[in-house]
């Protein structure tokens, strides 16, 4: 187990709604390569995502923006998950989504439908 920056598990402990998970995560990074752990955590998470001029909902609704764009689903599931999390709803959700037709295609849009509807089949205490 490598050393956890403490402002880092925090955040990501918040987010993601376990400290246990957000361990296991960065675990896995320095699994990989523990430089690259170390800057994730002060970069994206004790840099980024503590900054206090966003809050977690909006920042999280700018990261599912982000990942649908990008295609980058199976970080869109996780950050769907995270949104579910801070109090962002499934309609507030859908509705990105359905925006993001407009700039990004419909193909792009199903794509995202099918990551909501895998999202909220598996987390359904968080979304009721």
């Amino acid at each position: 187990m490598s050393k956890i920056n403490k402002k880092a598990l925090e955040v990501a402990s918040r987010l993601m709604g376990d400290e246990i998970k957000a361990k296991k995560y960065f675990d896995k990074l320095s699994s990989w390569d523990a430089e690259f752990s170390k800057l994730t955590q002060e970069f994206g998470w004790a840099g980024m995502y503590a900054r206090n001029i966003l809050n977690d909902k909006t920042r999280e609704i700018v990261a599912i923006v982000a990942l649908i764009v990008l295609g980058k689903l199976p970080q869109l599931k996780d950050h769907m998950e995270m949104a579910l999390r801070v109090g962002v709803t499934k309609k507030e959700i859908l509705e990105v989504i359905l925006q993001l037709v407009v700039f990004a295609g419909y193909p792009v849009a199903l794509n995202s439908l099918s990551v909501l509807e895998e999202v909220l089949a598996e987390n359904e205490k968080i979304t009721k």
